[in-house]
């Protein structure tokens, strides 16, 4: 950290005494901020079969409830466990990557359906989400 000193110059208000200034270095600020979030890791192909995998059965186990933070917890050790990598990812990187491709999916099949095509996801693992569309929860 660096400390400076101004001075001013002398006017009628002023009793000439330095004032200092704490600056804080611009790079702790943002590792600050940085620290809060979350690493962004892609997800192999692999690892997101898996979690699709591991996601359905949780959900189909739950009779198609919502996963609670303990589930999530769960699905993320399965998956680490089916796919050992480095870096394992959390329960809200899953919880996120699975809001994502539930989104991305019923996107797809909006627009498949809207122009009267057929179904044809190029996201990955989207044959097995097919069980999904019928229900109100999970993918469709």
């Amino acid at each position: 950290m660096a400390t400076i000193f101004s001075l001013s110059s002398p006017s009628a208000n002023d009793d000439h005494i330095p004032t200092a200034t704490l600056a804080l270095p611009l790079i702790a600020i943002a590792a600050a901020s940085a620290s809060r979030r979350l690493l962004s890791l892609c997800w192999s192909t692999d690892e997101t079969l898996a979690l699709i995998d591991v996601y359905k059965d949780k959900w189909y186990s739950l009779r198609r409830g919502n996963l609670c933070a303990f589930h999530w917890k769960e699905v993320a050790n399965d998956v680490a466990y089916r796919c050992p990598s480095n870096l394992a990812k959390t329960f809200v990187q899953c919880r996120h990557k699975m809001e994502k491709l539930c989104k991305r999916y019923r996107t797809e099949i909006q627009s498949a359906t809207a122009f009267g095509g057929p179904v044809d996801s190029h996201l990955p693992g989207s044959t097995p989400t097919h069980a999904f569309r019928g229900s109100n929860k999970g993918f469709g």
